[in-house]
């Protein structure tokens, strides 16, 4: 994925409403372009999660959303590999916890909407 510096890409779920008001505090800072990519409507192939948790420094396991619908239904208690747990996310989009900031250099997930606040100060 390439992202220039005053870039984020910014992964959201729009059926959240939390993720929504980080979309709309990111899109407000001034010094980055934002890219949004909403879990609904996109399918990130095996290579684009690889990035992505290369970025946050996290395995598979740890960018699942254990909140989710789907992984109470279908994973719960089930130990998945890297393999399978990359499969799982590809598959079901919606099972990536949200919302994710990636940047030039490094990504990381966003825990309130106040944090783009935090940083633009």
């Amino acid at each position: 994925m390439e992202i220039a510096e005053n870039e984020m890409l910014f992964i959201y779920d729009s059926n959240d409403l939390q993720d929504r008001e980080a979309l709309a505090y990111a899109k407000s800072l001034k010094h980055y372009h934002v890219k949004a990519l909403d879990v609904r409507k996109h399918t990130f192939t095996e290579w684009q999660l690889e990035e992505i948790l290369e970025r946050l420094e996290m395995e598979p396991d740890d960018l699942i959303n254990q909140r989710s619908a789907i992984y109470l239904e279908e994973y719960v208690g089930v130990e998945l590999s890297r393999e399978d747990a990359l499969k799982a996310i590809r598959k079901h989009t919606d099972l990536i916890r949200t919302p994710v900031a990636i940047y030039h250099d490094t990504a990381r997930l966003i825990g309130s909407s106040y944090e783009f606040i935090k940083k633009e100060m």
